[in-house]
Parts: C-alpha cells; sequence; structure tokens
C-alpha cells in the first residue's frame, strides 16, 4: 500500500485517540512488511528495518547474507518513504526518486541484454531518458538506468516474487520482470487502466487488483487483460493472499473471493477501517483499533491460538489494542498502537519480529528500541 493511503488509514483510526506526548528522537509514521523482513519509517526521514537476509536493506558491498533481529538503520539511500521486495531483488521509493537493488536482471534493461543473476554493485536509479539534465552532476553513491518510460511519480511500488508493478499518479500502472513466459526488460503499461488509486499484488503473481478512483475494483493475472470485477462496488481498499482478494468498502465491511467464488461480505466483524494481507493470511483492524485476522496459522501470523491450523472466520487477537496503523510480511504483522509504541507477532525465523529472537510468537511483542510517539500528517 502507499505511504499516502497508510497515512489516510492510520489518521481515520486516530481521530478518537491522543497520541502521547513526551520528546522522542525518532517519530514513527508508518511500518511495512515485506516478505520475511519489516521496516519502521520515521518523521526524520530515516528508516530501519529488521529480518531476512535481503537486498533491501544490506549495503551492496557487503557480501555476507546476515539476518537483522533488531530494528538497524537503513543507511544504503537517504529519505526512503516505501518499499516492495521480491525473491532477488529490492525497489526503494526515496524523495529522490526510485531505486533498484538486488539481482541486476530485474532492473530495466534493453531486450535482448545478456544478464546474468549477479547482485548489482551500487543501488541503481531508475530516470526517464527524456527528461532534461537527467544525470546529477557529481559523484555519485548509485548508477543511473535510463529508460523510456517517465517513472518519476510514482505513488506506489507493489511486488511479487518475480515482478515489479508500480502505480503512477496519473492512475495509470506498469510492470517489468520475470514473466513466466519470459522477461519484460522494460516497464510495459498494464492493459488499458486509467484512473487508479491503489494497487495490490499476490506474491504468486495469480492474483493482481487495482481500484479505481470511483470504487470499482479491476482484477487480473499475468496473461489475463484487467476486467471490471461484478458484484462489489463502493470500495476503498483491495489486498490480495495467494488465493483470493480482500477488498474493504465504504461501509467498512469486507469482502473476500477467489477465481471460483464470487465476492461475499462478512459480516460477523465490526465497522473496519484497514486491511493488509500476507501469503496466505489477512487482517483487518476495526475502529477502535482491535485487529482481527482470518486465514493460515502455521507461523503464529494470526496472534491466536489455532493449534496450527487455519482459521475460515475471522477472530480478534488478543493482548494488542489501540491500532491504528499496520502492514503483513508473508507470515508475520507489524502495528503502531495508539501510544506510538510497535509490536508485531508471527513468524520470526529471521528476526522479523525485531525483538532480538527468532523465536515465532503467538502473542504480540514489543519492540523494545522503539518506544516513540505517532504523528500523523
Amino acid at each position: 500500500m502507499s505511504r499516502a493511503l497508510r497515512a489516510i488509514m492510520a489518521l481515520a483510526l486516530a481521530l478518537a485517540f491522543l497520541p502521547l506526548g513526551g520528546c522522542m528522537e525518532e517519530i514513527v509514521i508508518s511500518v511495512e512488511a515485506e516478505g520475511d523482513m519489516s521496516v519502521i519509517f520515521c518523521d526524520s526521514g530515516d528508516a530501519y528495518v529488521f529480518g531476512a537476509e535481503s537486498p533491501a536493506f544490506y549495503l551492496p558491498s557487503e557480501t555476507e547474507a546476515r539476518d537483522v533481529t533488531a530494528p538497524e538503520k537503513f543507511t544504503m539511500l537517504k529519505g526512503p518513504i516505501d518499499v516492495a521486495t521480491g525473491e532477488k531483488f529490492a525497489v526503494w521509493l526515496t524523495v529522490d526518486g526510485m531505486f533498484m537493488v538486488g539481482d541486476e536482471r530485474y532492473v530495466p534493461h534493453s531486450p535482448g541484454t545478456m544478464l546474468s543473476s549477479k547482485k548489482i554493485e551500487r543501488p541503481a536509479k531508475i530516470m526517464y531518458s527524456g527528461a532534461e539534465n537527467t544525470i546529477p552532476a557529481g559523484d555519485l553513491s548509485y548508477d543511473v538506468v535510463l529508460i523510456d518510460v517517465d517513472l518519476s511519480d510514482v505513488t506506489q511500488v507493489e511486488a511479487s516474487r518475480n515482478m515489479i508493478f508500480v502505480l503512477k499518479k496519473d492512475g495509470t500502472v506498469y510492470s517489468w520482470g520475470n514473466d513466466p513466459l519470459g522477461w519484460i526488460p522494460n516497464p510495459l503499461s498494464v492493459g488499458d487502466l486509467t484512473g487508479i488509486a491503489q494497487i495490490a499484488v499476490s506474491n504468486n503473481e495469480k492474483y493482481l487488483a487495482a481500484l479505481d478512483m470511483n470504487g470499482n475494483i479491476w482484477t487480473w493475472n499475468l496473461h489475463v487483460v484487467p476486467s471490471r470485477l461484478n458484484g462489489a462496488s463502493n470500495m476503498i481498499q483491495v489486498v490480495c493472499t495467494n488465493n483470493e482478494y480482500v477488498a474493504l468498502d465504504t461501509e467498512g465491511k469486507v469482502w473476500t473471493w477467489s477465481y471460483e467464488t464470487e465476492p461475499v461480505a462478512d459480516e460477523t466483524l465490526p465497522r473496519i477501517m484497514n486491511i493488509v494481507a500476507g501469503l496466505d493470511f489477512h487482517a483487518a483492524v476495526d475502529a477502535d483499533g482491535n485487529v482481527w485476522t482470518r486465514g493460515a496459522n502455521d507461523s503464529c501470523q494470526l496472534g491466536r491460538d489455532t493449534g496450527g491450523e487455519a482459521s475460515d472466520e475471522f477472530a480478534k487477537v488478543e493482548g494488542i489494542t489501540g491500532v491504528i496503523a499496520m502492514n503483513a510480511g508473508y507470515r508475520h504483522m507489524i502495528v503502531i498502537r495508539k501510544d506510538g509504541t510497535v509490536w508485531a507477532w508471527g513468524s520470526n525465523s529471521s528476526g522479523q519480529l525485531g525483538n532480538g529472537a527468532t523465536d515465532d510468537s503467538l502473542k504480540p511483542v514489543q519492540l523494545p528500541s522503539l518506544t516513540t510517539r505517532v504523528n500523523l500528517r
């Protein structure tokens, strides 16, 4: 989800809450969960990362893979504001534009260029070849990759296992990467999509969705042209797991469906303000800041005891209240409470809960090094 949309959702939840005072060095404004890693974005422009070894957060000069079990300041790029990661790459949106790190094959390149799977040595800044004064002067800490599509105004970036999807300010959507039928080396427009406000992508690339400005949802997969969904309208958010779509409407109802089923609204939940999705589970936060989860629970990602079995019904996560922002990784959750504290639960095999351990946690655990207040702007 874009940073702007996360802020809007969090603001709606926080209208009834007064953040606790106190002067803090860092003010947490949003959290992101990508794969088996987590990212905390702060008002200062800094970001903190933890979790699985990933090109999204280690310096390109590092050669050793490593897991980070506690928040570590991200220093590769200045002013990070959003990130999306695939199996072998990461895309960072920053105040200075869009950058890629990881496997060089995923960086836009000319068709027919033979590339290996080696890691690029420095971040690659994606820039439009038609812009004036394209390449900044002086010594750069990154390489510049020129493309024929202007992606200088990207507002949201999402990634599946092998593909990158971006939403531009004008409401158009572009994608590139390793399509099952072959490489797409440069960004191509996704169908005739226009007027799009948000995009959503499943890790397995089976479920892809876009929400337009009129509250309609468009769905597709890699080899099907986007089509408007019938049976559901007035939507304000959509997310995707590996086996279903999940959407939120203007009345606060959560809808789910798959390629085999029609959209159905859940009538058991209270009014919902925000939804997120992992590989095979999803979560919703209500107007009172309670979190509700549904789906697989093999790594404690539901935050409640189901004996490791999946749950087809939503139920509330105990031990956590006052949640105003949240996100989901593959099999873990990270949230911000109204007092500014950051909490997480679920899979912790690579330290993605940020509590210094690597044991999965069924109960929400607080990140010990971050007890900052929230600034919603």
